[in-house]
This record gives C-alpha cells, structure tokens and sequence, in this order.
C-alpha cells in the first residue's frame, strides 16, 4: 500500500521532543574555526567543524545527553558522480564557505572547479526543535549525465539498527525491513528496477574505495531508519520520491552505522540548477505507523510551500506516456503534483498519482451553456466522491455563448449552483477557470460570479496565457488585487508579451523559461498580495519529448523563485 497524503497536521504530537518545539532555538550561530553551532532544545552540536562541510558533528540528544554521530557527520555530501564518473574524492573536502541566513538558517556554497565543473549550493534549516530541512541546488557548468549527490551519515556505534521503508505486494502494507548481513556488505535500495542500470553504470566501481551494491527490494519511498536500540532514540531521513533515487545502508552491525540518500538521478544540463530536498527528525517515533506518519506530514509541509504542479503535460508529449509515466516523470522532475484534463480515467489518475507520493490538484470539466437540457458531463456524480476528503478543486469552463455576456449570468449561475449542490459534500471547491474565447473568458467574469454565487465559496484562478490574450498588460496589479478574495489557483507559463499575442505576432503557451513576458514581474505581483496557494504550469500544445520542457520549466522556477526570496 502506498502512502496517502492524509490531513495528519497532529503528527507532531508523535514526535518524541515535540514538546520543545515551543522554545527552541531554531537558529544556527557562527562559532569558532569556520564552524557554527546549535541547540534547539532537543539536539546541539556543531556543523562544518573547522570550516569543512562535513555535516553535523558531535550531535547530542539533549534531554538524555546520548551521542548521535559519528566523526564523519551527518547530513554531509560525500560522492558527486554522474554515468561512469566521479567528480574529484569527496565533495566534503572541497573547498567551500558558509553563512548564516537572516531567518537562521545555514548556507553553504561550493564554487565550481575544473575537475567539478558545477556549483553546489546547500540550505540547512531547523524546522522544528528535532527536524533538520536540507535544500541541495546544483547548477550546472556543462552537462551532468544522470547526476548523483550521495548524502551521507554516520552515527555512533550504538545506532547498530537500519531499516528502509519498502513497496510492498498488492494488499500489504509497505512496512520498514532490516539491513541484515546475510543481504549483503552494502545495500542499495532502488526506487524502481529502472534505476538500477544507472547505478551500475561504472559509477562506483571508481577508486578510491569502490563499492559493489547488493540490490534490495524496491522503496515505497525514499525513507531510512538508523535506531539505537536501547534508548529508542532514532534518525529518521527521507526526501520526496523525485528528489531520491535510492536509500543505501552495510548491514545494521557494521562498524559504519551509517545511511545514505542518493540525490537527483538525472541528467542536469549546461545552464539549468536542479533542486534536491531532504529531512531528517530525531525523535522515537519509529513504528511503521510513526515512519508513515512523519514521511505524509513532510510531504505536507512541502506543499505549503507555494505549490507547483503541471497540467495539460500530456497533450502532445511525442512519448505518448501513460498516466502512470507521467506520474514518474512529474515526480522524478520534482512537481508537486498534477491537473487532469476532463473527467475520464480520473480514479487511474489517483492511482498513478498516488504510488509516487504526488497530489491530484485538479480536475478540469466543461460546461456548455448552449446546452441547457444537459450543460455537464452526468458522471460528474461519479467522479466525486472518488475526490472526498482529497483536496482537490474542479475547474470549470463555460462556454457556448458570446464571451462576457452578462445577460446570461442567471442561465450560468443555475448551472454552477447545480454543481455546487455536488461538490459540497464531497468537500471538492469549485473554481472558475477563464479561457480567451469562450463566455468565461475574463477573470472579471470570474469574480462577478463568485460574488454572486455567495455564500457558496467559489473560487477564482487566473490563467497567464488567457489573460494575456485578452488584456492590457497594465490591469494586472488591479485585477489580483480584486480577486485576491477568491483565488484559489493560478497558472503561468513562459509567453510573450500581451501586445505581441494579440496581434499574432507572438507564442502564448511556451516553456518558463522562454518569451518576452516579464514572468518574474508576475509572480512578484502575485506575492505582493500574498498569495501562497498553488501555482500550475501550463503546457498545453507544447510539443516534443514533455521531459524537456518540463525539466525547463522547473529549473526556471526554481531561478524565479531564488530571486524572489
């Protein structure tokens, strides 16, 4: 069984120090050597001992004074590989520098070399008193062909227990299994067979210190286990399933005691940065139950954060690939999540969605007004409550008349009372998507029917191609601004300016990092009236492998979003 993006924001009572949170100190502060220091209330030590980025080091468990790592840190970058190469010795002894954030937080930056030809950035953040959140960019100087950052972490010999968290078979539960010594010397946990041929592409097999990887069971997610036994005090470190491509233990007993995430696993051109998360909570919580728990509320948090999800990605993919594919591929690239075109296959959608720890953010549905007798698809009553207690809007277009044609608001506002009458329960939000040329056309229109569909909420989401089509680049800052009560989602995409679609002369629809439109603009104006729901990218018609314009268009954001902060 897979593991469902439940409401489990009461997880935090299964943390072991949870009841510290409240008067930690979540800041790392400069020490001596080039190190900084931290005590959140449930850990301290120190990280980049005499200037190296060697992760954390002498962590302690503060309310038992048990010592948690190892000489080797945790949390720190040990290889940097790609198809049959191996980028210097260890990353950890790289030059680099490192600084404290104005929130607290830790940066450190490596700068590119000859034999290293990228840069690596890496935010550490304690979100918690007992959870450390670690943000990995590389940013490329020449191609890196299915790139790998191996993190590593070493913990004290009484952290002799090691279990990953493993798919299991169809009516099971995927549950944490041991690294025993009868598996293997080294163990690798793959995310799926796929992978498996990247890993022995001849990476590993370079000196210093090769390793030959005993392959285990396939992983539910990337989430790993390192237990003392005795005290129960456990590391749990996990990443999202796009981030990770693999969990890597010795057997439980070894004298390394360490695990190992392996970050990225994909190609990162010249030019483009790629984004890598990953968490790690000290706490006691380690049944499968507290493991479950603890990776579904990370998961939350993530998407918290200005959601980014795709939609329209398969409308001319030359790939042609299946739901479930696209599933695998928005994951890999590191989206939130997925939109899904009209009400057919939708329960396959959640399906696929779900196996790869992805959120269905929409469902888009027609509505014809020059079709009165039947103006929506009656499987609608179907497709809901396949949505109950998911989180997912319904998009709704409206067309079949003049665009903006007020007389015809009753006709529309009987319609979407109607579907309102069935998404209530199913606690799915409708929410008026404008498209240029149909009746909805203006996100104008979209607001004059929210307000007059009160007090049933109903939101409103501007679309950057279709408002592009439609409008004078100047209303922008006012429109949000009028909407801002009801927004619910926005789509963007890389365009060209309004005045250059209009008169045919420019591409409305193109991958984020391409165009004339001022898309940075945008999304500052988003911001600055404080939206932080989710924000979709739009990909209809864009043609070609969808692997290459969605891995564009998430490096760009990624670009976007460093300006912004």
């Amino acid at each position: 069984m897979t593991l469902r993006i439940l409401s489990l924001l009461m997880v935090t009572a299964a943390v072991g120090a949870a009841g510290n949170q409240g008067a930690a100190n979540l800041s790392f502060h400069a020490g001596e050597g080039g190190a900084f220091q931290f005590d959140t209330g449930t850990v301290r030590g120190i990280i980049r001992a005499q200037g190296l980025s060697r992760g954390l080091s002498s962590v302690v468990y503060v309310p038992t004074g048990e010592t948690i790592s190892a000489t080797y840190g945790l949390f720190s970058h040990y290889r940097l590989l790609s198809v049959n190469h191996r980028y210097g010795s260890e990353a950890w002894d790289a030059p680099s520098e490192a600084k404290v954030r104005p929130d607290g937080s830790l940066e450190a930056h490596w700068p590119a070399a000859a034999e290293r030809p990228f840069e690596i950035e890496v935010i550490y953040r304690w979100s918690a008193a007992d959870t450390l959140d670690i943000e990995t960019r590389i940013t490329a100087h020449a191609d890196l062909p299915d790139f790998e950052s191996f993190l590593a972490s070493y913990f004290s010999g009484a952290f002799n227990s090691s279990r990953v968290w493993v798919r299991s078979g169809p009516g099971s539960r995927s549950s944490l299994i041991a690294a025993t010594a009868a598996d293997g010397a080294w163990q690798m946990f793959p995310r799926n067979l796929d992978v498996v041929k990247m890993i022995r592409d001849g990476r590993w097999a370079i000196p210093p210190s090769p390793v030959d990887w005993a392959i285990r069971p396939v992983l539910d997610a990337p989430l790993g286990v390192r237990q003392n036994p005795r005290s129960g005090i456990a590391a749990v470190l996990m990443a999202p399933p796009g981030d990770s491509f693999a969990v890597s233990t010795p057997p439980q007993t070894d004298q390394h005691h360490s695990l190992y995430l392996s970050l990225f696993g994909r190609t990162i051109r010249k030019g483009e940065t790629a984004r890598a998360r990953s968490r790690m909570v000290i706490t006691t919580a380690v049944d499968d139950a507290g493991v479950e728990k603890l990776y579904a509320a990370y998961l939350e948090d993530l998407r918290r954060v200005q959601p980014f999800f795709a939609l329209c990605m398969d409308t001319h993919d030359s790939e042609k690939r299946t739901l479930a594919g696209q599933a695998e591929l928005l994951s890999e690239l590191g989206y939130d999540g997925m939109g899904h075109l009209w009400l057919d296959n939708v329960a396959e959608r959640l399906h696929t969605a779900d196996a790869v720890h992805l959120k269905l953010y929409q469902v888009y549905m027609n509505v014809n007004l020059d079709q009165p007798q039947q103006p929506y698809a009656p499987r609608l009553k179907d497709v809901l409550p396949l949505l109950k207690g998911r989180g997912v809007q319904l998009a709704v277009l409206i067309k079949g008349a003049r665009p903006s044609d007020k007389s015809l608001d009753p006709a529309a506002l009987k319609i979407l009372r109607r579907i309102a009458a069935l998404t209530e329960p199913a606690g799915v939000q409708l929410v008026l998507y404008p498209h240029s040329t149909f009746w909805l056309e203006r996100v104008e229109d979209c607001i004059r029917l929210a307000e007059k569909m009160r007090p049933v909420n109903v939101g409103v989401m501007p679309n950057l191609c279709h408002w592009l089509a439609v409008d004078n680049e100047k209303n922008l800052g006012p429109l949000l601004r009028r909407a801002k009560p009801y927004l619910a989602a926005i789509t963007i995409n890389g365009a060209d300016r309004a005045d250059q679609i209009q008169a045919k002369t420019g591409q409305w629809i193109q991958p984020l990092d391409s165009g004339s439109f001022d898309i940075n603009g945008f999304l500052k104006a988003v911001r600055n009236i404080g939206y932080s729901g989710p924000i979709g990218l739009q990909c209809y018609g864009l043609k070609g492998d969808a692997r290459d314009h969605l891995q564009r268009s998430m490096a760009a954001w990624l670009k976007l979003n460093a300006k912004l902060d």
